[in-house]
């Protein structure tokens, strides 16, 4: 699948950086991130997939519909620590998460 093989590319050679932690008081206990232009990716095929999901799933007649803020990739190695957390404690956002493990 060529969206597949596109996404693979990309995580090959992102320029990833330590410096994500999921919140304030696990600050010593960072891991790998690498941060994406939103609009830009807005345009892909794989980002056109997961906004008519997030749609699909969380649409709301009364409300406008919901759209990306944020695209990263997290990369947590062996022996990283990670930790449980919100995303965002507004009850009108939420996470959408694509694992692109075969």
């Amino acid at each position: 699948n060529a969206v597949r093989a596109h996404l693979f590319e990309c995580l090959q050679s992102d320029a990833f950086r330590r410096t994500e932690f999921a919140r304030a008081e696990t600050r010593e206990f960072r891991h790998h991130v690498v941060e994406y232009n939103v609009n830009k990716l807005r345009r892909t095929e794989l980002s056109q997939i997961l906004d008519r999901l997030v749609a699909v799933l969380f649409s709301d007649a009364n409300s406008p519909p919901l759209e990306a803020y944020r695209i990263y990739t997290n990369a947590v190695l062996f022996g990283d620590v990670a930790f449980v957390h919100p995303d965002s404690c507004d009850a009108e956002h939420v996470t959408a998460l694509f694992y692109s493990n075969p």
